[in-house]
């Protein structure tokens, strides 16, 4: 779970069905507010377009560390797509 929420917090949020990653979104791309962050409809459009921007970009692991990233060209995605496929 992410840190720096309460015990009593995770409990309400599971019992919501809200995911950890979920409260992690609110909090690095909510609104703030006097009594913590909420989660607007214009925080939702301004997470879809970071989101968009992702897309097709990879990141390299070893041994569970992000070593490099980049964005492949299509014809790199397409060769990747079809290995998979074999798999």
């Amino acid at each position: 779970m992410i840190d720096g929420i309460s015990k009593h917090a995770k409990e309400r949020a599971a019992q919501r069905g809200w995911s950890a990653r979920e409260l992690a979104l609110i909090r690095d791309f909510g609104t703030e507010t006097s009594s913590g962050m909420i989660f607007y409809e214009k925080d939702r459009r301004a997470l879809l377009q970071r989101l968009d921007h992702l897309v097709g970009v990879e990141l390299f692991e070893r041994e569970g560390v992000g070593t490099t990233t980049y964005r492949p060209t299509a014809r790199q995605q397409k060769a990747e797509s079809r290995s998979r496929k074999r798999r």
